[in-house]
C-alpha cells in the first residue's frame, strides 16, 4: 500500500490545530515562568503547582475530547445528525461537570490541593490556586478544545484553525 499525498495532507491538516493549541499552551507556561523568575523561586514554584494541578484536570478532559471523535465521526459519516448532536451534548455536559468539580475543589480548598505537591508552607501560602479568576480561564480552554475536536471529527480542517487561534 502506497501513501496517498491527498490522505497525508488531509491528516496533517486535521492535526495542525491540536498541535498549535498544545504549542501555545506550552509557550504561555514558558513565558509565565520566565516572567516570574524575576520575583523569586517561590513564585515560580507556586506557578508550577498551579500548572501541575491544572494538568490533573487537563489530561482526562483532553482524553475524553479525543475519545468522542471516532464516535461523532462514525455517526456523521453514517448521516445520523441526531446522534451527532446527542453525543456532543453529552460530551459538553460531562466535560463541564468534571471541570466544574475539579475547579471548585481547587478554589474552595487551595491549600489541600497545593499540599499534594509541596510541604513547604511558604510556597503553599503563595500558591495561586486560590485565585478563582486565574482558574476561571480554564473553562475557556476546555470549551475550545472540545469544539476543536468536534469540528475536527466532522472532517472540516479549515474550521479547526479558527478554534486553535481563538484558544
Amino acid at each position: 500500500m502506497r501513501l496517498s499525498r491527498k490522505i497525508v495532507f488531509a491528516m496533517l491538516a486535521l492535526g495542525i490545530s491540536p498541535f498549535i493549541m498544545a504549542s501555545t499552551e506550552s509557550l504561555v507556561g514558558f513565558v509565565l515562568n520566565s516572567s516570574l523568575k524575576n520575583f523569586g523561586d517561590i513564585y515560580v514554584s507556586a506557578l508550577t503547582i498551579l500548572q501541575s494541578a491544572m494538568q490533573f484536570a487537563s489530561v482526562p478532559l483532553t482524553g475524553f475530547a479525543l475519545g468522542f471523535v471516532p464516535i461523532i465521526s462514525y455517526n456523521y459519516g453514517h448521516g445520523d445528525k441526531q446522534r451527532v448532536k446527542d453525543c456532543f451534548r453529552i460530551v459538553m455536559i460531562t466535560m463541564f461537570s468534571f471541570n466544574l468539580l475539579l475547579m471548585l475543589l481547587m478554589i474552595l480548598f487551595p491549600t489541600i490541593v497545593a499540599s499534594a505537591f509541596t510541604s513547604d508552607e511558604k510556597i503553599d501560602r503563595n500558591s495561586p490556586l486560590d485565585n478563582a479568576c486565574l482558574l476561571g480561564w480554564y473553562d475557556y480552554f476546555w470549551i475550545t478544545t472540545c469544539l476543536s475536536e468536534y469540528v475536527c471529527s466532522l472532517g472540516t480542517s479549515k474550521n479547526t484553525y479558527f478554534y486553535c487561534f481563538v484558544a
